[in-house]
């Protein structure tokens, strides 16, 4: 079984959503990545970067396309290079496709866990703060 394929026709990409609406282009963007173009595999990553996980914001696109990513990583596909405007601006040499790939799943593990915490974030003020309403009322 090639969960890789699994998750390009089993997910609903009209439910899942991106940054810019329904997902219906991700199938096109992930199959990009295994491109021999290079042009083809710096779109592709460069998807990633926009719609898939645009300002580290998580979508319901975002799992499934992360899971497709990690199961790539052993491609020889991976191993070939892209450019990436902005490293080489900064003076950065063309690096292969998986350095951005694993950067990638490292800003998502990173947006996931932020929110994660946002989301305990006001319990944790209300223990900090004895005058919420979350704090206990015994005296000390």
């Amino acid at each position: 079984m090639d969960t890789r394929a699994d998750i390009l026709h089993s997910t609903d990409w009209t439910r899942a959503f991106h940054a810019y609406g329904p997902a219906t282009d991700a199938p096109e963007f992930l199959a990009g990545l295994l491109s021999e173009q290079e042009e083809v595999r710096e779109r592709a990553l460069g998807y990633l970067n926009s719609a898939i996980l645009h300002q580290g914001t998580v979508y319901p696109a975002t799992p499934p396309v992360a899971l497709f990513v990690a199961g790539v990583l052993g491609e020889p596909a991976v191993d070939l290079p892209v450019g990436d405007p902005f490293r080489e601006a900064a003076g950065a040499a063309v690096e292969p496709l998986r350095l951005g790939l694993l950067d990638f799943l490292a800003d998502v593990a990173r947006a996931v866990a932020e929110r994660a915490a946002g989301r305990s974030l006001p319990e944790l003020e209300g223990l900090a703060d004895p005058g919420s309403a979350g704090a206990s009322s015994t005296p000390s």
